[in-house]
């Protein structure tokens, strides 16, 4: 299942997958995907990797920006997370896209980074108090990866520059590469059971902003 607030209908069907049309920033919507899909069938795995991005230098940080950032990048995780559990198989999967910006201090990318530094901390947490419930959390924090989004940011070709200075391997992040790393935490299916009875607890899969286009032509700043 893709769950996107755009319309990526036509990743899904490449995929072999169904699309459905959901805000994760509103925990109704949220809360009734992981009913719907949890009732069709147990959720296996759940990537959250829905993400906004803006810059800003820290006098011009607008606080409505940084609420917006943290909506979308730091809430759905804990939306999604919340409501997903109780539909999970043991020894189900739950992966958190976070950054590389988490760790690294980068110029204008206060509250990006603070968004995300907050994915690693909740991904924390989860992981502690779902790990009895036989489901394992993890998080990913990648550099910069070329996709439209990086593209279209107003210095992305700046921040291309200084991942690829940065890289060891002197350049940035294909999408493939990505989720090459997010298939590495399937879920262990030869673990799970279903006789032993949830507790009373209460899959924004890649967003199509994000999507890369083989088509695209190579970022400048990560040519050789």
């Amino acid at each position: 299942m893709l769950a996107d607030k755009s319309d990526a209908s036509t990743l899904a069907d490449e995929l072999g997958g169904l699309f459905a049309c959901t805000d994760v920033t509103d925990e109704n919507a949220v809360e009734a995907l992981m009913r719907s899909v949890g009732t069709a069938t147990p959720i296996d795995i759940l990537i959250n990797s829905a993400g906004i991005t803006s810059e800003a230098a820290l006098p011009d940080v607008e606080l409505a920006e940084l609420e917006r950032m943290l909506r979308t990048n730091t809430n759905s995780v804990l939306l999604t997370m919340k409501h997903a559990a109780a539909h999970m198989t043991r020894g189900g999967a739950i992966v958190n896209v976070s950054s590389l910006a988490a760790y690294v201090g980068m110029p204008t990318y206060a509250s990006y980074a603070a968004s995300k530094a907050a994915v690693i901390a909740l991904t924390r947490v989860a992981a502690l108090e779902y790990g009895p419930l036989g489901i394992r959390v993890n998080c990913i924090c990648p550099t910069s990866v070329d996709t439209p989004m990086l593209r279209a940011q107003p210095s992305g070709d700046v921040e291309a520059m200084l991942a690829r200075i940065a890289a060891p391997l002197g350049r940035i992040c294909q999408p493939e590469e990505v989720a090459a790393l997010l298939h590495s935490w399937p879920p262990t299916t030869a673990r799970r059971s279903r006789d032993r009875p949830w507790p009373s607890m209460a899959v924004p899969p890649p967003a199509s902003a994000s999507r890369s286009s083989k088509a695209l032509p190579p970022l400048s700043s990560t040519q050789p």
